[in-house]
C-alpha cells in the first residue's frame, strides 16, 4: 500500500508525506517531506470526505524517538477540516 501526496511541500515536487508498506506484517516506511522517519512509535493517518463538494478532515501524527533525547518522543501532527474540533 502506498499513500502518496496529501499536501505539497514548499520545497517543491517532494509530498508532504508517504507511506509504503509491503504487506500488513511489515513496519511501513515513512517519509515527511522527503527524509524517512527512523525510530517509529506511532502512525496515524486518517482521511474524512464530508461530501462531493466539501473537504472533509485530514488527521496526521507521526510519533518517533528523538535520537538527541532518548527520554522523550516527537512528535509530528498536522490537522485539518473537522478533525480539528474534536
Amino acid at each position: 500500500m502506498k499513500i502518496n501526496s496529501i499536501n505539497k511541500s514548499v520545497e517543491g515536487d517532494k509530498p508532504l508525506i508517504s507511506i509504503e508498506q509491503n504487506d500488513i506484517q511489515s513496519v511501513p516506511k515513512v517519509f515527511y517531506k522527503g527524509e524517512e522517519i527512523k525510530g517509529k512509535v506511532r502512525v496515524v493517518y486518517e482521511w474524512n470526505t464530508k461530501s462531493l463538494n466539501e473537504m472533509g478532515s485530514n488527521v496526521i501524527e507521526l510519533e518517533f524517538v528523538d535520537k538527541d533525547n532518548k527520554f522523550a518522543n516527537k512528535v509530528i501532527g498536522h490537522k485539518r477540516g473537522s478533525a480539528v474540533m474534536e
